[in-house]
């Protein structure tokens, strides 16, 4: 019962220091450049790899 106690409060107490410097200090630089970046990434075009030309094709496949 004490090795939980001994374990569990000090858990409890990270995390909850955790979550208040997070919620303080996280974000305050880094939102607008994540932001900026998740919206550049979703806006990209996506570009296939161009087709083998169909020599290339059949020695690849054996034949």
């Amino acid at each position: 019962m004490v090795l939980l106690v001994v374990s569990i409060f000090p858990f409890a107490c990270a995390l909850f220091l955790f979550a208040y410097f997070f919620d303080r200090y996280a974000g305050d630089q880094d939102t607008p450049e994540i932001a900026d970046a998740m919206r550049q990434m979703n806006e990209a075009k996506v570009i296939p790899f161009p087709e083998p030309p169909e020599k290339s094709r059949t020695f690849a496949a054996g034949a």
